[in-house]
């Protein structure tokens, strides 16, 4: 499993749920799995701050059937307390919504409105200078628990790093690597 923050799509904040529930919804590939759409809409239709949602997935190698139900609400619990901690739990709402259309893969999306409920002020539930290792603690232990693949594992491990933009010399460095780890055997 990795965890990925996403830049929220334009629309006012409303463009990331467009995009969460778009065509997939028709086609089965997506379901809401936590939350309410509605209520997400009009609460975000009702932030008057720039920055309106915080946006971001929980995504699997994994087929989407791997895990039950309850093993995914387990996960999406763990996740929301390890970001927001117990105190802004119940000061929040989150939208989670299932998507399977990356060749039957699970990614467990959320949509969090950028405001405390309880007091109506701006709130961010991450910020990548402080949160980033508390989120790659619960990544690793979720992993670990499920057997799950990881990003981590060395044997995941990519040996060149190029720019793909140019994907003719991208080839030749996938074709040379793989020669040298050949002649290395």
């Amino acid at each position: 499993m990795l965890v990925k923050f996403l830049p929220t799509y334009t629309g006012g904040g409303l463009g990331s749920i467009n995009y969460l529930l778009n065509e997939r919804m028709a086609a089965g590939t997506a379901r809401v799995i936590k939350g309410d759409e509605n209520l997400t809409r009009a609460i975000i239709k009702g932030i008057d701050f720039t920055q309106k949602t915080c946006f971001g997935v929980l995504s699997f190698e994994e087929k989407h059937d791997f895990l039950d139900g309850e093993q995914k609400l387990k996960i999406i619990k763990d996740f929301e307390r390890a970001l927001l901690g117990d105190y802004m739990l119940d000061r929040v709402n989150v939208l989670w919504v299932e998507h399977s259309d990356k060749n039957g893969r699970l990614e467990l999306n959320f949509l969090i409105p950028k405001i405390d409920l309880a007091s109506g002020k701006s709130f961010n539930p991450y910020f990548d200078k402080y949160d980033q290792s508390r989120i790659d603690i619960f990544k690793r232990i979720i992993n670990g628990e499920y057997d799950l693949s990881s990003p981590d594992d060395p044997a995941r491990e990519q040996t060149i790093s190029g720019n793909k933009k140019n994907i003719g010399h991208y080839q030749n460095l996938e074709e040379l690597d793989k020669k040298l780890h050949d002649l290395a055997k």
